[in-house]
């Protein structure tokens, strides 16, 4: 039996534009782009969701993954 592969959705930080930035892994633009990272987290949460299963992964100001969360479960 075939194991399906997550879709990941990365939160990151853009210093131009000074918004955090939900992307999804292999997109070349934002799915999302929010003036507040707690909005971004909402956001990205969302389209896991519809997406299952999913990952989202939070990264801090400098780029380093500050938490993971699978199908909406905090992992780290």
């Amino acid at each position: 039996m075939a194991t399906q592969s997550h879709t990941r959705y990365d939160i990151n930080f853009d210093t131009e534009s000074e918004t955090w930035r939900v992307v999804k892994a292999g997109a070349t633009r934002a799915t999302s782009v929010c003036e507040e990272k707690d909005e971004a987290i909402m956001r990205a949460t969302e389209l896991a969701v519809r997406s299952r299963p999913s990952r989202v992964v939070v990264h801090d100001r400098d780029g380093e993954v500050e938490e993971s969360r699978y199908d909406d479960v905090k992992v780290a």
